[in-house]
């Protein structure tokens, strides 16, 4: 079963899609900021990463610099922003 790491500070919207996720046979592991996002992405074991980009502490672009230094994991940005910071 994949495992997904959701960082997401909005806690309905979190709460709501680990729930959806987990009721679709996933592991969901749940992060409210940037740093707590990094902290688990380190402990490792992720299939996939859900990011939202603003995040308090460390953004979530910035997270997702730091994922790929070292990492091709796949990753789907969760935002209401309309232009991608990264490239």
């Amino acid at each position: 079963m994949p495992r997904i790491l959701m960082i997401e500070d909005d806690t309905d919207i979190n709460n709501s899609t680990a729930e959806y996720l987990r009721r679709q046979g996933c592991t969901c592991v749940q992060a409210f900021s940037g740093t707590e996002g990094r902290m688990l992405w380190q402990a490792g074991g992720v299939d996939l990463l859900l990011i939202d980009l603003m995040l308090p502490g460390l953004s979530g672009s910035e997270l997702i610099k730091d994922i790929r230094r070292t990492s091709r994991t796949p990753v789907i940005v969760l935002s209401a922003k309309t232009e991608c910071p990264i490239r």
